[in-house]
């Protein structure tokens, strides 16, 4: 057996445009060997060097991806630095990175992550971005509450979620909640109904909840059963103190 692996025809294509100053292969050799793949195995030293090469080169993903390694090394204020700088370079996905990072602790901010969630959204135009900026104005997360702020948001992810069945769902929770806010009981329970049936089995909690506000404790009880068997924790000590009032 060889000591070592023959380069690939595509390692070495890659090598010679790297090396001849080509960032696109530079932060394709990183990736390759960050993670490895079929011809290619893992090895983060090699791997940082290609990404350092992109780095001098100014290539805007390289700053992006420099500051994701400075994050899980605890470097927080330089990996900040470099994903802000990397995003006005045009490296754009770093948008949805920040958001994440301030969403969390230790750097939680909610405000800032307010900030960058819909910064994601605007450029990405994703549902998933769009519910989740959504759904901060809908619950007040780093701003102002602002139900209608949140549903036009929410109305933008439910265009494009089109055959997305998780983001749908998503969506109709978050009518739901924009319905039982403005006391539109039916309405929101018509919107946690299709959520559930889509698998977003959370929403049997709010669900159960306005049925038993209506004093319909039979549908209370089977919703918060319902949740309990699909294991949302939730709903658990509800169906227990229901049960107990007998």
């Amino acid at each position: 057996m060889p000591l070592f692996k023959k380069m690939t025809e595509r390692e070495k294509g890659l090598r010679e445009k790297a090396e001849s100053g080509d960032a696109d292969a530079m932060i394709q050799l990183f990736l390759d060997y960050a993670h490895g793949t079929n011809d290619i195995k893992a090895n983060e030293q090699i791997a940082v060097r290609w990404l350092n090469m992109a780095l001098e080169a100014g290539d805007a993903r390289a700053m992006g991806y420099k500051g994701i390694l400075l994050h899980k090394q605890k470097k927080y204020q330089k990996a900040v630095e470099l994903l802000n700088d990397a995003y006005e370079a045009g490296f754009k996905d770093v948008a949805f990175t920040l958001y994440m990072y301030y969403s969390e602790k230790p750097m939680l901010d909610e405000t800032k992550a307010t900030h960058w969630i819909e910064i994601s959204a605007n450029d990405t135009q994703t549902a998933s971005s769009q519910i989740k900026a959504g759904n901060r104005y809908l619950l007040g997360k780093g701003v102002d509450k602002d139900l209608s702020k949140g549903k036009q948001w929410i109305d933008k992810a439910f265009i494009n979620a089109k055959a997305d069945k998780n983001d749908k769902a998503e969506c109709y929770g978050s009518y739901g909640y924009i319905h039982q806010e403005n006391g539109e009981s039916q309405k929101a329970k018509e919107c946690y109904l299709e959520a559930i049936k889509m698998g977003r089995f959370e929403y049997s909690f709010l669900l159960a909840g306005i049925f038993e506000k209506e004093g319909n404790l039979e549908k209370a009880l089977e919703y918060y059963q319902y949740g309990a068997d699909h294991d949302v924790p939730a709903c658990k000590p509800e169906l227990k103190r229901l049960k107990k009032m007998g």
